[in-house]
Parts: C-alpha cells; structure tokens; sequence
C-alpha cells in the first residue's frame, strides 16, 4: 500500500486520536488490519519520549490475537526500546557477513537496555548506571555485583528471561556462506 489513506503518522502527530482508527483493513485477508508506518518527516522519524511512550501504551491497548512489528534495521533507543516492549523478540537477518555482525550489536544493546531497565526505579543504583556508558552487560552485572548483590541476581535473572529468536531470511541464495556454528556462538556471546 504504497498511498494509504491512513497511517501512524496521524497518529503520532495527533490528527487521530486511537491509533485503533489510523488501522487499514487488508482486503485479501479478513480480520487482518495494517498500520501503515510513517512518512518521512522529522517528527515521525525521532518522536519525542511522551509521543514514543503514548504509542506503546495505544499499541498494548489494541483489540488483537497477534501484533506484529517490523521496526527497520538499526540500534537506535526506538528501535531497541520498540524490540524489548514485546513478549516475544524476533530478529530477521541474513547470512551475510555484515549482518550477522549488526544482529551481535543489536543484540548486545538489546541486552544491556533490558537489564539496565529493571534499575530505572532503583534510585541509588538507578542513578549511578544511569551516568554510565556500558559496552556489555558484564559490566552492568560486575558494577550492581559491587554495590548490592541483589541487585546483580536481579540483573542476571532479567538476562537469563532475555530469550531473542533468530529468523534468517535469504539462506538459499547463491553466494550466501552460511556457518551456523559460528552464527550460535557469536549469538550466545
């Protein structure tokens, strides 16, 4: 649907008050709704937290059996805050090299958001991880393990229910070079 009638961004710039209404019937399927994403301005691209926060909350609210989001490639806070508000967490790559190393990295910050979420109402070590800047989730665990040892078992518990699954598209392809044993540990890493 390349012109829809309807779409988030009027949601998103309130022209639409329920982004139940900004939702599109699909002809060729019955019951199957689309909410088309955005066009291509500034506001859409990069909502504000309130505006960000407002989704979510409408997006819980929807009337429905399946949700599914594509949420485009990239590591930004949307994206990985969009990936970590589901139940379930899919990531689609290729095999290609580079892909492969952009699902670690999207991962690894997936991760590390996630656990650094269940401090957010933690006042003092809220506080203190949130001046910081981490590279991995071990050293989230190795600093809460320093200053509360609840709090790393917390951590490693949140960690331990962070279960992303890997759906890879395009595995037939000529010149697509596959090593699934490296794929898993790089995955599990």
């Amino acid at each position: 649907i390349f012109h829809p009638e309807r779409s988030l961004t009027g949601f998103l710039s309130r022209r639409l008050e329920r982004l139940e209404d900004a939702l599109l019937e699909v002809e060729m399927c019955e019951g199957l709704r689309l909410l088309a994403g955005t066009g291509g301005s500034l506001n859409t691209a990069n909502p504000a937290f309130q505006t960000k926060q407002r989704l979510l909350r409408h997006l819980r609210q929807l009337d429905c059996d399946v949700l599914l989001m594509d949420i485009g490639a990239g590591s930004h806070y949307h994206a990985l805050d969009f990936f970590l508000a589901a139940d379930h967490h899919l990531v689609v790559s290729t095999p290609e090299p580079t892909a492969t190393v952009d699902v670690y990295k999207f991962i690894k910050l997936a991760a590390i958001r996630k656990v650094l979420s269940v401090f957010v109402t933690r006042s003092r070590i809220g506080a203190e991880l949130a001046r910081r800047d981490f590279t991995s989730v071990q050293e989230i665990l190795d600093l809460t393990g320093q200053a509360d040892v609840e709090a790393r078992a917390l951590a490693e518990q949140t960690l331990a229910a962070f279960r992303p699954l890997l759906i890879l598209n395009r595995t037939g392809q000529a010149g697509s070079r596959l090593n699934t044993a490296q794929l898993r540990k790089v995955l599990r890493d």
